[in-house]
């Protein structure tokens, strides 16, 4: 059957665990990655999981939209050097300044990792007081690896600020890539756009389409589908599916009810529709009747029991979400922050 991306993640992470025993391992849920080679046993404090790319063009940076992951670099002296959400002209910059050696080599942080057992009781300890009392906020990237890899001006420059420098460079983290290789697959799912992408190669006529089909259970799938008079291509995923009079090009579709539909370049989840108009869009538990056409947006469909009535919620799908948070879009009754609040009421 086909598996969730959370029980992707824990299915990924399993095999990578037999080279880290002894050491406690964090995975981002929303990101899977599969090496094109066997990874190393882990020689230091953290080992951060990382893709190996070329040095970019300005026009690859954009594309690749790379200012919004991190960057591992490479000092002069060969060592790491961690560089959170950094923009192509400060990369640029710090080539200029001698601070990375471009001859080094540059990876895309995957941002999962693994800690060795007295990094782990170190943290513990320095972080005691604030763990116990449940305060403070410290992410990994901005407050530990990077004051850990980077001086103190460099890190000034790229954070605005000094804090928690000291508590990251005091700490005596020592800190190594675990790479993927360059050949290696990354999929990152935590943005509306990124996830279409990424789930959309589902249908690539590629060894990556096939690797991720075969990762996520679609191979071989046994399709529990009732098709009646529907007009299917062959490179679409049909599952869990009863659909009447619908045109079908190039989607996904699981757990569908729909009639006299049609899908071009769609994902869908556990939908009932009729006579919707679907191209290059997400539908979530969208209950649809009647002709409302959706276009590369995401729509997920609420019930709203304050309010006794169902709600249909869009989003475009290249967007980026915290921009928009607080933006009532068209088409949509409120703002997602309008919404939120209305669901904790419940």
């Amino acid at each position: 059957r086909p598996l969730t991306l959370l029980e992707m993640v824990i299915k990924q992470s399993a095999p990578l665990s037999i080279r880290n025993k002894g050491r406690i391992s964090v995975f981002w849920s929303d990101q899977l990655f599969l090496p094109s080679k066997e990874l190393t046993t882990p020689t230091h404090h953290a080992q951060l999981f990382a893709k190996e790319i070329p040095y970019p063009t300005e026009e690859e940076f954009e594309l690749k939209r790379l200012s919004q992951y991190g960057l591992i670099a490479t000092s002069k002296e060969g060592e790491p050097l961690l560089l959170n959400k950094i923009s192509y002209e400060m990369l640029n910059e710090l080539i200029d300044r001698g601070v990375i050696d471009k001859d080094g080599p540059l990876f895309l942080s995957l941002g999962s990792f693994s800690l060795s057992t007295p990094l782990l009781k170190r943290l513990l300890t320095t972080f005691k007081e604030p763990l116990e009392k449940r305060e403070g906020k410290l992410d990994c990237d901005p407050h530990l690896w990077m004051p850990a890899t980077l001086d103190q001006e460099t890190y000034r420059t790229l954070m605005h600020s000094e804090d928690n420098y000291d508590v990251g460079s005091t700490l005596g983290i020592t800190l190594a890539t675990q790479n993927i290789s360059s050949s290696g697959y990354w999929w990152d799912f935590g943005s509306l756009q990124s996830y279409y992408e990424n789930v959309m190669k589902l249908l690539e006529a590629s060894a990556e389409g096939y690797h991720l089909r075969l990762l996520f259970g679609y191979l071989g799938l046994k399709r529990d589908n009732l098709l009646q008079s529907c007009q299917i291509d062959t490179a679409s995923l049909i599952t869990d599916s009863h659909m009447q009079r619908c045109q079908i090009n190039h989607s996904i579709l699981v757990g569908i009810n729909a009639k006299d539909c049609r899908f071009d370049n769609v994902i869908a989840f556990s939908a009932e529709m009729v006579e919707l108009e679907a191209k290059d869009s997400i539908l979530y538990r969208v209950h649809s009747k009647g002709n409302q056409p959706c276009i590369e947006s995401a729509r997920a469909d609420l019930l709203c029991p304050q309010e006794n009535k169902q709600i249909a919620l869009y989003s475009p799908l290249y967007l980026d979400g915290a921009l928009i948070f607080d933006q009532c879009l068209p088409k949509n009754p409120c703002s997602f922050a309008e919404q939120y609040e209305k669901n904790s009421l419940n």
